[in-house]
């Protein structure tokens, strides 16, 4: 957040999921960077920087940043994070992020990942559970929908 304003958080970039907007405006109450979260089912990101970003996108002077999702692949394969500790208030967090996938059928693959947190942090946020599935035909031309 910007010195002195607490309250603006990622206000001049678009936050993106697989190349769609998380939000598509920006509202007075809720900044994109409160509903983007990324864990072990993230593959990469991609950004361009702002200028060019603003013909691309709607409310991105700043930038755009596309989160893209892991797929799964012709092996199975997964993984598993712990994170834990304590803030200043005593009060504790703990997360446990996991991802797998793998084939499922001829042309098929499945990828399956989120996360489980429970924090008492700041924002008082107590339980919190995000997860991601994705399954993706492979096409006889290469490509994959």
């Amino acid at each position: 957040a910007p010195v002195g304003n607490d309250q603006v958080g990622f206000q001049y970039v678009s936050l993106q999921e697989e190349g769609l907007p998380v939000m598509g405006a920006q509202m007075g109450f809720a900044l994109v960077d409160m509903f983007q979260r990324t864990d072990l089912s993230t593959a990469r990101m991609e950004a361009i920087r702002g200028g060019s970003a603003a013909i691309t996108s709607a409310n991105s002077p700043g930038g755009i940043f596309n989160f893209i999702s892991k797929t799964g692949g012709q092996a199975f394969s997964g993984s598993v994070r712990t994170t834990g500790g304590f803030y200043g208030n005593n009060k504790g967090l703990g997360r446990v992020d996991a991802e797998f996938g793998g084939p499922l059928a001829k042309g098929w693959t499945y990828h399956l990942g989120g996360f489980y947190r429970v924090d008492g942090g700041a924002r008082m946020l107590i339980r919190a559970v995000r997860y991601v599935p994705i399954l993706t035909k492979s096409l006889p031309t290469g490509a994959a929908i």
